[in-house]
C-alpha cells in the first residue's frame, strides 16, 4: 500500500471516529432531552427532578438489558448509539403513558364568560 492508500485509511479512520463521536453526542442529548417532560409532569405533580432521573436510569436499564441480548444473540458489539435511542424512546413511552390520564392542556384553561 503506497503513502496515498496510508493517507486515505488514516483519513477514513478520523471519519469513522468523528461520525461515531456526533452519533453518540445525538442520541446522548435525545435521551437527556427526554428527561424534560418527565420532570415537567413530576414538578406538576411534586418530585421533579427525582422521578425524571428514576425514569431516565429505569430506561436506561431496560435499554442495556435489551441491547445485551441483542449483542449476545447476534454477536454484534454491545455499545451503539442504539443503546440511548432506545433509552430516549423508553422514556418518552413512559411520560406518554404517566400522562394519558391527563386532561389536555387547552381544556385545563379557564376561558371568560361571553
Amino acid at each position: 500500500m503506497g503513502e496515498d492508500g496510508r493517507a486515505y485509511e488514516e483519513a477514513r479512520t478520523l471519519r469513522l471516529r468523528r461520525n461515531k463521536v456526533v452519533g453518540y453526542a445525538a442520541t446522548v442529548l435525545l435521551w437527556l432531552l427526554s428527561a424534560v417532560p418527565l420532570a415537567r409532569l413530576a414538578s406538576d405533580e411534586g418530585g421533579g427532578a427525582g422521578v425524571a432521573t428514576v425514569f431516565l436510569a429505569v430506561g436506561l436499564g431496560i435499554a442495556i438489558l435489551l441491547r445485551a441480548i441483542y449483542a449476545r444473540w447476534r454477536g454484534r458489539a454491545f455499545w451503539s448509539p442504539w443503546l440511548f435511542v432506545i433509552a430516549a424512546v423508553l422514556a418518552i413511552a413512559s411520560y406518554g403513558i404517566q400522562s394519558a390520564g391527563d386532561r389536555a392542556a387547552s381544556q385545563s384553561v379557564s376561558r371568560p364568560a361571553l
